[in-house]
């Protein structure tokens, strides 16, 4: 099941793991004993269940560590027991901000090793009375193995999680080695040695059997006893008051089994689908928010969640933690008690087919969502695959013609699981996983294979459901069918609807890239329009003036055409000049012709001639008013209708000079 105590055989790693803590509390202070009526009742009381005589001492001075970094506050205590590798010690520590109080060490002659149910609960039970607070958190550190409680084999997986997980050269991101765990012959070699240790130790006398490998392989706190010491907990210690948190950094925990175990005493379950890397949580992360204040029990648990992602997400590629609200899980019970009713019946009505369908989404990938462990899958998932299956079966197949019962109990699969679907975001508050486990929605179930563990009859959860009766009927089963035709059906439109969605996939990632780079192109657009508008603006100016300056010009040309108009009517007298030059075949001309004036050939004059014989008679161009005398001659050709009325009339005589 859960917490054990172990030895690593084969890469032994003696590290003390309370060294680093001793220093700090004889540089600190020897005993707290004397300080206790000084701490005041809190609103948390943090306890944390270390049983670090394993191979994971060395985490375990990491994990104390990051509590230093933090430290009680105002509104918790963090208090944490731990014992040594390899020696039956243990110490109760006050975590404060860079020190650590030593305030018990091996508190009774006859206390109990770590790792079983009395220990567990002693500490509880000290922790809870020394510290009171309004609410309560417990949190259980080291290896876990899920619903099952821990045979040899899984002791062996658990036990070398160095060799499970390793660190990919190319992205120096840790990943679980599947190679090491799905080597048989490996694990049937490790399972050899370890029997071979066992034996030699129920041969030794005269030894201390709690450091042998026989007692330490069997101290260890089945799912029976989880169940027993919490609810222990909550009727003695709390006044049947239910426990606020239990947080469980450790791996497999968050199943339906385990939930159903502690739903009578605990509140709220954080734990994780999938294995944990061993560093588990960084506590400086998870105890950071209660520098600004407190939380309730619903908010600490969907930030442990929250800062369990922010450890993980760029270290780790396998890695899942949900928050499970416990008040709900009766509902996972009654949906899955239903289920089991009628996947029974279909079994019954349709043997071969129903036990086809069942196998063909229990052993495909695209259907099933499988953890580490491969008898774990994910509940969430499970049900949508069973809405599919029901699909699949109700379209009409050769050779079997369905009845009335069958129908009715293939759609009350299909209503069941879309309703327990939709519940599960009551159950889930908070869920995170990384993007390689894309089916994990928080909670898992057990549906092995093979086998059924002997451990798993004596769960609440099995108690409740009767699910192993369904477990044991599969199993024997579907090792008698194999390739029906309903399992190629079931994995040919498992591959179809996989490349659609593949297919959408790549759209959607085509059109956000499209998206991103035409909105980068609209900015650098703006930006050079902005550029451009900036640099403009002087000449949209001088364009302004440009025009304004035109439009002056063509009034003011108006302006000189009418002057001119009347500057002309009022000289019509003065056109001298151009009267006398008039032949005889000019008055036979249809149309006047305008042609450039010679100069009028005129004797030399004295020097006081006046000014107008000496001007050259030419076409008129537009100028600007003039400012002379309207009495001088002006330089223009005589308008058409001048002309005319210099034909009507007789030419002038001299006596015409005198009456201008």
């Amino acid at each position: 099941m859960t917490y054990f105590i172990s030895l690593n055989f084969f890469t032994p790693q003696y590290i003390n793991a309370s060294s680093y803590i001793s220093e700090k509390i004889k540089a600190s202070s020897p005993t707290l004993k004397n300080r206790m009526e000084k701490i005041n009742k809190k609103d948390w009381t943090f306890l944390v269940y270390m049983a670090s005589n394993s191979d994971l001492s060395k985490d375990a001075v990491r994990a104390l560590k990051q509590m230093l970094n933090i430290g009680s506050t105002n509104t918790i205590n963090i208090i944490v027991q731990i014992d040594k590798q390899g020696e039956s010690d243990i110490e109760r520590i006050y975590i404060q901000k860079n020190k650590a109080f030593l305030i018990e060490s091996n508190p009774q002659v006859n206390e109990p090793e770590v790792g079983t149910a009395q220990s567990l609960y002693n500490f509880i039970k000290w922790g809870t009375i020394n510290f009171p607070s309004d609410k309560l958190a417990i949190l259980l550190w080291n290896n876990g193995s899920g619903i099952k409680d821990i045979n040899l084999l899984d002791k062996v997986l658990t036990t070398h999680r160095d060799q499970i997980y390793t660190i990919n050269p190319q992205n120096g991101i840790s990943e679980i080695n599947y190679e090491f765990s799905n080597n048989f012959n490996l694990m049937k070699k490790i399972e050899k040695n370890y029997a071979k240790l066992f034996e030699l130790d129920t041969k030794k006398t005269g030894t201390d059997d709690s450091v042998s490998a026989k007692d330490r392989f069997h101290i260890y706190l089945t799912n029976q006893d989880l169940k027993n010491v919490l609810e222990q907990t909550q009727r003695e210690l709390l006044n049947n008051k239910k426990i606020d948190l239990v947080l469980m950094d450790a791996c497999h925990m968050a199943m339906s089994e385990i939930a159903s175990q502690i739903k009578n005493s605990t509140k709220f379950l954080v734990a994780s689908q999938e294995l944990e890397p061993a560093t588990g949580y960084n506590y400086e992360l998870l105890l950071s928010p209660f520098l600004d204040g407190t939380f309730t029990a619903d908010s600490f648990a969907k930030n442990s969640v929250t800062a369990f992602d922010n450890e993980y997400s760029s270290k780790c590629a396998q890695y899942t933690q949900s928050a499970i609200n416990l008040e709900q899980i009766d509902k996972i019970e009654q949906d899955i008690k239903k289920l089991t009713s009628i996947l029974l019946q279909l079994i019954k009505l349709n043997h071969d087919m129903m036990i086809g369908a069942l196998k063909g989404i229990r052993n495909n990938d695209r259907f099933t969502t499988e953890f580490y462990d491969a008898d774990y899958i994910d509940l969430c998932h499970f049900y949508k695959s069973l809405i599919f299956m029901v699909d699949t079966l109700k379209k009409p197949k050769r050779g079997f013609a369905m009845t009335e019962d069958y129908t009715n109990n293939l759609d009350d699969v299909k209503v069941l699981a879309q309703e327990a679907i939709d519940s599960m975001k009551n159950i889930v508050i908070k869920s995170t996983s990384c993007k390689y486990i894309t089916g994990a929605n928080g909670i898992s179930i057990y549906f092995p294979k093979r086998k059924i563990h002997e451990s798993y009859y004596k769960t609440s959860f099995d108690q409740e459901t009767q699910w192993s009766l369904f477990l044991d009927l599969y199993i024997q089963e579907a090792k008698k069918i194999s390739n029906s035709q309903i399992e190629m059906d079931l994995e040919q439109k498992g591959a179809e609807l996989e490349r659609k969605a593949a297919e959408l996939e790549k759209r959607a990632l085509t059109k956000s890239i499209q998206s991103i780079a035409n909105k980068k192109n609209k900015k650098t657009v703006a930006k050079k329009n902005t550029h451009s508008i900036v640099k403009k603006n002087p000449q949209d100016l001088t364009k302004k003036n440009q025009v304004a300056k035109k439009s002056e010009q063509k009034s003011t040309i108006s302006q000189n055409a009418k002057a001119l108009d009347k500057n002309i009517t009022r000289c019509n007298c003065s056109i001298k000049p151009v009267s006398q030059q008039i032949t005889p075949k000019a008055k036979t001309q249809t149309k006047p012709v305008v042609k450039p004036q010679a100069k009028p050939v005129t004797k030399p004059q004295p020097k006081t001639t006046s000014k107008s014989t000496m001007v050259k008679p030419q076409v008129p161009p537009i100028v600007k008013p003039q400012t002379k005398p309207a009495t001088k001659n002006q330089p223009n050709t005589p308008a058409k209708k001048n002309i005319t009325q210099t034909k009507n009339t007789k030419p002038a005589d001299k006596s015409s000079k005198n009456k201008k």
